[in-house]
């Protein structure tokens, strides 16, 4: 028995900057699929950084898995790359590579002293700073943890980072119970169509068991009796679709898929009507200042206009660096302290998540508010 929901779009957009995540104190594994997907390719020893000597060896390396982290040094005894071998000792499933040659921090646009995580299901990377004395094992471990996509990666409060930073817009969820005895049988066809879609759809992994993820499930108005289930969503203009399974096959998945993709090719991207309206009228009123008058002239009173820039340049803010996946405040997984003030504001924003205007908000804020 299967169920086809409608494509459409919710309500109020709820942008990554409004985004709260809950970094839990573990580190939990990215990967989702047969017991650890991640392909070592080049890695050597388990837990020692495999010596890249040249860019033959470095394209060699990056390529050889899902995902690959490079330590560029000048010097190999540095406390920076010490710190970095004890990282890679924490994370056995993805392969390691250090590099001292100049040719290959060139080669990749990096100074000395930079952690760099490649991964393949975008053709993407992330560079981490390592010239801070903050910056330690602990913290390289978590923003390796946050940004570790894979071609099929499990959602959880920390890689939920990663996935909304992900330069792929358009996300597949495959929400199951990974306690399923057909769970196995089910993760190997949704690599298998992964496969088909790599570099095009974000295919993700729900486990329905945990509590963190009812909001996702919620979210697309399903229940657990309706599991397993496919939902898709763009998230530039949050159009989705759902569909519910008797069973995964790399066929279903397929079609649902590429049906998807044809009605959005129909559509024009374009901004919103009241977004485009509002940038045309503030660009169509002239706003220069008076010498010695302090006032500013035109149709449009200063303070107004002022007011409808800010809110369209707060619409379209990007992440703010400080909060983003490299940053000290979320890498070190510590708890925000809030005034009063921005408990209010926090509590507003939970009430927001809370009524379903987008897939990766959390349910719950008190357990730990990481404001991105």
């Amino acid at each position: 028995m299967e169920r086809r929901g409608q494509a459409g779009t919710v309500g109020a957009s709820v942008f990554p900057c409004l985004f709260a995540i809950l970094l839990a104190g573990g580190s939990p594994a990215g990967c989702a699929g047969d017991g650890g997907s991640a392909s070592h390719g080049a890695a050597g020893t388990a837990g020692k950084p495999t010596l890249l000597n040249d860019i033959v060896d470095a394209e060699a390396f990056v390529g050889g898995a899902e995902v690959a982290v490079i330590g560029f040094f000048q010097d190999p005894r540095s406390p920076a790359a010490s710190q970095f071998e004890r990282a890679a000792g924490r994370i056995a499933e993805v392969p390691f590579g250090l590099s001292t040659s100049p040719a290959v921090l060139s080669r990749y646009g990096v100074s000395a002293n930079t952690l760099t995580l490649f991964r393949r299901v975008d053709n993407d990377r992330r560079d981490l700073d390592m010239n801070s004395e903050d910056v330690d094992a602990e913290k390289m471990t978590r923003f390796i943890r946050m940004n570790e996509l894979r071609l099929v990666t499990e959602y959880n409060p920390v890689t939920a980072i990663g996935v909304m930073q992900s330069s792929l817009q358009l996300h597949l969820l495959l929400i199951t119970d990974k306690m399923s005895p057909r769970h196995p049988e089910r993760m190997r066809r949704y690599r298998a169509a992964a496969e088909l879609f790599k570099g095009k759809i974000l295919f993700i992994l729900v486990d329905s068991n945990l509590k963190s993820n009812e909001q996702t499930v919620s979210f697309f108005k399903l229940k657990k009796s309706q599991l397993p289930a496919l939902a898709i969503f763009n998230t530039p203009d949050e159009k989705q679709d759902v569909l519910t399974l008797d069973e995964v096959s790399v066929e279903r998945v397929q079609d649902f898929c590429n049906r998807f993709l044809q009605r959005m090719q129909k559509v024009e991207p374009r901004l919103s009507v009241r977004t485009s309206l509002c940038l045309s009228f503030v660009a169509s009123v002239p706003c220069t200042q008076s010498a010695g008058s302090g006032q500013a002239t035109g149709s449009l009173p200063s303070r107004r206009r002022t007011r409808t820039a800010f809110a369209l340049e707060k619409r379209s803010r990007p992440l703010a660096s400080a909060c983003g996946p490299g940053s000290p405040a979320a890498l070190s997984g510590k708890k925000v302290r809030h005034s009063k003030r921005d408990r209010v504001r926090d509590s507003s924003l939970h009430w927001h998540n809370a009524h379903s205007h987008h897939p990766y908000a959390p349910g719950c804020l008190h357990d730990g508010c990481y404001l991105l």
